[in-house]
């Protein structure tokens, strides 16, 4: 019962005018994202069984994708099972209900492990099929699969509800949701932090160097990684009944801590949050300091304390930017661990296109994932929620409130792809001149990004949710943002295979093409927003 009031909180309804936009953005996104990374998967596992099996191996491959898929449901899951578990609006409801809380709980954990593991199903099930392809059919691998498919997911969530209940009861102490904040971002940045030292142990992206550390015993990841997520390890590597049914205990035990937890801290720890957050602080007027605000300013202040102060868009879209240049380093350190990066770095100097085609589509790219990941502009109006009526009656044009969240938006994608820019340049050893060109360029892909996620938002807001988790993830926008992402950066690819087949192209016209094809879309994107803002905002219902 409980399990069925939160689906229907979280469903919404598609109106019969936009079926059709919504059936060529679930296949945009299908084509563009779902099959591209399923597709990776099941080479990735399919090629490293076949080079294990080789070596006397055997699961390795498995046990790498599976234990990189955990690790990462780990430190974004944290931030999902918090608001839900802590912050969404139907806790109201449902703890007068006569049921125990540990039942609560369950459904939520439950609630929570279906909307978020559908897609790492999808890429579980592509990594078995890789994997039982190189390796041959058998009926144990089959029904290992299938109990491993729905179980391993699970382990990371698990992991992340315990230690939601250990931070909030410690944190409870100071009664401050401050103090839950800052907690919060240490320790999301503890976790990538944690993933980046793994990682680090890979010594290069080929399979070879990752033969060699494992069977050397010093791959660092794959020896953390299994320690953390020891349950999956055993789900992967059983031979037997015996061995896959200590997995599934372990897995259970995992589950029955949760329980416990939860029914012993969980209630105590929601009720201090609750109180602390509802708790009023006293200030005196001359610190609020109103007569010399502007009404810009004010806005720009309310949109930035609602990003920090909210979980669910603190983790989704403000440290989310840590994670892209976090990641570019560690691809980084893999890549000059086995000589790519040196060899790289060499051609570009010497004045080989390819080099520099690459560095181009790289920098573009992260520009426009970071942008897009974030989902500050694609969700920009979704966010305002029941509220998106403040934004008609305030006395400041829809013009500058949107401008607002447009600068907030370039602002924290902006800061995290200038660290891009940072490793970039250490990494290929560039001058300022290159640096500064790639800064422009990755700049203006930002603010492209930015204007095509926030028009989508200001034609097809989500203006009803549950909860803010539920804002960003059942909000296409975000993913249709994405796919257009995706999308410019392979045109851009496809650019500089065109010019490389013309012969009068030197590498600083192909850079000027860039910049010019760059700037040209930006401008017309930004021209395009500025002419229609005030028309799409007016023609909401709000």
């Amino acid at each position: 019962m409980l399990l069925t009031l939160l689906r229907k909180g979280q469903s919404f309804e598609i109106k019969k005018e936009d079926r059709k936009r919504f059936v060529v953005i679930g296949i945009i996104i299908t084509l563009f994202v779902m099959i591209p990374v399923c597709i990776a998967a099941g080479f990735i596992t399919y090629a490293m069984t076949l080079a294990f099996i080789e070596k006397g191996g055997r699961t390795e491959g498995m046990l790498f994708v599976v234990l990189f898929l955990s690790a990462f449901a780990f430190v974004f899951g944290f931030a999902v099972i918090m608001n839900e578990f802590y912050f969404t609006s139907d806790i109201d409801f449902l703890l007068p209900l006569p049921v125990k809380t540990g039942s609560v709980v369950t459904a939520k954990f439950i609630n929570t492990y279906i909307a978020e593991t559908g897609m790492e199903l999808f890429v579980i099930i592509s990594a078995y099929a890789g994997y039982i392809a190189a390796a041959g059919f058998k009926g144990f691998e089959l029904f290992k699969a299938v109990t491993a498919l729905f179980l391993m997911p699970a382990v990371p969530l698990a992991y992340c509800g315990i230690l939601c209940f250990l931070m909030i009861r410690f944190v409870s102490v100071f009664r401050s949701r401050g103090a839950l904040r800052v907690f919060m971002t240490l320790l999301s940045i503890g976790m990538m932090a944690l993933a980046m030292y793994s990682f680090g142990g890979l010594k290069g992206l080929s399979v070879d160097n990752f033969i060699e550390t494992l069977l050397a015993g010093d791959n660092r990841f794959i020896n953390l990684m299994s320690i953390l997520f020891y349950p999956c390890t055993l789900l992967v590597r059983a031979k037997g009944g015996a061995e896959l049914a200590f997995g599934i205990l372990l897995t259970l035990l995992l589950a029955v801590l949760f329980l416990l937890l939860a029914g012993t801290v969980y209630e105590k720890g929601l009720n201090s949050i609750r109180s602390a957050g509802n708790k009023k602080e006293t200030r005196k007027t001359a610190e609020l300091d109103f007569a010399r605000r502007s009404p810009a300013v004010s806005l720009f202040a309310k949109e930035l304390k609602i990003l920090l102060r909210t979980p669910a868009f603190l983790s989704n879209c403000i440290i989310i930017n840590i994670f892209w240049p976090a990641l570019m380093f560690i691809v980084a350190l893999m890549l000059k661990s086995n000589n790519t990066i040196p060899r790289y770095t060499f051609y570009y100097h010497k004045g080989y296109y390819l080099a520099h085609l690459t560095v181009m589509v790289i920098m573009l790219g992260m520009a426009a994932v970071t942008a897009a990941g974030s989902g500050l502009a694609s969700s920009a109006v979704t966010r305002e929620g029941s509220h998106a009526g403040f934004m008609k009656y305030i006395p400041v044009s829809y013009r500058t409130q949107l401008s607002i969240k447009v600068s907030l938006s370039i602002i924290f994608c902006g800061l995290s792809y200038l660290f891009d820019v940072i490793i970039m340049r250490r990494s290929f050893s560039l001058d300022f001149t290159d640096s500064l060109y790639y800064l422009l360029l990755g700049f203006l892909m930002i603010v492209f990004i930015t204007m095509l996620g926030i028009m989508k938002d200001i034609r097809h807001p989500k203006l009803i949710w549950e909860n803010e988790s539920n804002a960003l993830r059942a909000n296409f926008n975000v993913f249709m943002n994405m796919a257009e992402a995706i999308i410019s950066v392979l045109f851009f690819a496809l650019l500089g295979a065109a010019l490389y087949n013309m012969k009068i192209m030197t590498i600083p016209r192909i850079k000027a093409v860039y910049m010019l094809v760059m700037a040209s879309l930006t401008a017309y994107a930004v021209i395009f927003y500025k002419k229609t803002v005030v028309r799409e905002m007016e023609r909401l219902e709000i």
